[in-house]
């Protein structure tokens, strides 16, 4: 990576920092973008009560806009039993 250009996300096109790190197992994103997501999440899960719904609405959100592998979505969606309309 040249320099501290920001990276596109292959998911959703967001410019993120260029950062080596993991990224969602089938989702498709940048590592800079799944760590955004993740500071987000985290930031969620330390009062999930009062976060409850704005928690699902950018699980969802994010779920939308890194479509990955379509298989792996159905496949994961089976395990977990939830279906996003």
């Amino acid at each position: 990576m040249a320099g501290n250009e920001p990276v596109a996300c292959d998911g959703c096109g967001g410019l993120f920092p260029p950062i080596d790190g993991p990224t969602h197992q089938y989702m498709e994103s940048s590592p800079g973008c799944a760590a955004a997501a993740g500071m987000l999440f985290a930031r969620h899960s330390k009062d999930f009560a009062a976060y409850f719904d704005v928690y699902r609405l950018a699980t969802d959100a994010y779920a939308v806009q890194h479509p990955g592998d379509r298989f792996q979505r159905n496949a994961a969606r089976q395990l977990t039993g939830r279906v996003a309309y």
